[in-house]
């Protein structure tokens, strides 16, 4: 076991440092790249055109601004998020009772002193906050 890890480490270090035969490179890169491809067609595909007029479509596109929840279950849910849920958790990462949400990126940025504190999942949560406030608040 030893000697093949020596044997590898030694063919990494003298020739380049990928471990996969050169026909295992091309095909990762080809599905690299053919994946970059999809991705791209599938951007431009629904970008373009999303604003255009369809004279003999049923439905047409609407923007975001234009439709609202007036009344109903989904009313009450989006306006008890607006009014308690995104305002009480902006308190919560601001604080430093529990974890240090947004302290952590003050830290970061050379604004506070200290060190990381915290699950290491917690600028995830404040990213998710801050896209919650705003589709919320859009």
């Amino acid at each position: 076991m030893v000697a093949h890890a020596l044997r590898l480490h030694k063919r990494l270090t003298t020739t380049n440092r990928c471990p996969l035969s050169p026909g295992e490179r091309v095909r990762v890169r080809a599905s690299v790249i053919t994946n970059i491809l999809l991705l791209l067609f599938c951007i431009s595909f629904t970008t373009h055109g999303a604003d255009a007029v369809r004279p003999f479509a049923k439905v047409q596109p609407m923007g975001l601004s234009e439709a609202r929840w007036t009344s109903g279950f989904w009313f009450d849910r989006f306006e008890l998020c607006r009014t308690n849920m995104l305002p009480n958790m902006g308190r919560l990462m601001e604080g430093t009772n529990y974890s240090h949400f947004l302290r952590n990126f003050e830290i970061a940025a050379g604004l506070t002193e200290g060190r990381y504190r915290g699950a290491p999942f917690n600028d995830g949560e404040l990213y998710k906050l801050i896209q919650a406030a705003s589709a919320a608040y859009a």
